[in-house]
């Protein structure tokens, strides 16, 4: 159950963090990219 419950942590992380890089990939000027 702890276990399962600290993937499931991670994975929320994980999404957090990639939607958090797209909106900073969004808001850099196009030359950035």
């Amino acid at each position: 159950m702890q276990k399962a419950k600290r993937s499931l942590l991670k994975k929320n992380l994980l999404n957090l963090l990639m939607s958090f890089i797209q909106k900073v990939l969004l808001t850099l000027p196009p030359e950035m990219n």
